[in-house]
């Protein structure tokens, strides 16, 4: 799971999993 592809696509499932500070971004 890279970064690249959360901001790509900010899936809320993905978003869960990462802290808020790298869902924002």
């Amino acid at each position: 799971m890279h970064p690249t592809f959360i901001l790509e696509k900010p899936m809320p499932n993905e978003a869960s999993l990462l802290p808020c500070g790298q869902v924002t971004k």
